[in-house]
């Protein structure tokens, strides 16, 4: 069954160069235009850089509601980074401690994730 666009359904549609119509794109098996490409490629780099910001503040408040655990964890961290030979070893025990703590109060993450 072929439905026909009319005019309502025309003047609705949202342009090229916008998320939405990439979306039209791809349901109706359409080549896809540059400026559609580019607007989807901003959707998903925009939802990529919130989500991990906000992993990110959710695991440092985390950090400081624990601190003596932090502190631990980062210690242990970072003795393992330098064995490892890691090329930036404060940063990856950084990033291992606020896992491992995220891992032992995963309550507390969820609160501060929203």
């Amino acid at each position: 069954m072929v439905l026909a666009m009319t005019q309502w359904h025309l003047d609705r549609m949202s342009p090229c160069g916008t998320a939405a119509a990439y979306d039209r794109h791809v349901k109706r098996k359409e080549p896809k235009d540059d400026a559609c490409r580019a607007a989807n490629a901003r959707r998903k780099r925009e939802a990529r850089a919130t989500t991990g910001k906000a992993r990110r503040q959710a695991l440092l408040a985390l950090a400081e509601l624990h601190p003596a655990e932090y502190h631990a964890l980062h210690a242990k961290a970072l003795r393992y980074s330098r064995q490892q030979q890691a090329a930036d070893p404060t940063r990856k025990a950084r990033m291992l401690a606020l896992r491992a703590l995220a891992e032992l109060f995963p309550d507390d993450l969820a609160q501060a994730h929203p």
